[in-house]
């Protein structure tokens, strides 16, 4: 694994591990009803697509390695916040951020420790 790799795999870990923190003991009814949570996950949820589209253009090999490690979807994810203004779901931004974003958080810590 190249240095580029492993810090994009690392921020990924990082924004993924405050992701957790900033929802950590709400519901989702508490999480849509409170701004700056979701502002803030918002946030976190656009670092980790910014970090996971240049990893899927750096890294050919990691395209394939984990489903849990969705580059594509977490890019996806972050084009959908930063231009879709008006349209942002934030019952999917909850989804992403209990469900996605855990998984990837685990599988981009696999790709640290197997040096992919």
């Amino acid at each position: 694994m190249n240095d580029t790799s492993r810090l994009l795999s690392s921020d990924i870990v990082f924004w993924g591990e405050r992701v957790a923190a900033h929802t950590e003991g709400l519901t989702e009814q508490q999480f849509l009803n409170d701004d700056l949570a979701a502002d803030v996950v918002c946030w976190c949820l656009r670092c980790i697509g910014e970090a996971a589209g240049a990893l899927y253009r750096s890294n050919a090999t990691l395209r394939s390695f984990d489903p849990a490690l969705d580059l594509v979807k977490a890019y996806g994810m972050r084009n959908r916040l930063a231009h879709d203004y008006g349209g942002i779901d934030l019952g999917v931004v909850w989804q992403a951020a209990t469900v996605s974003v855990p998984a990837m958080v685990l599988a981009a810590r696999q790709v640290i420790q197997r040096g992919t």
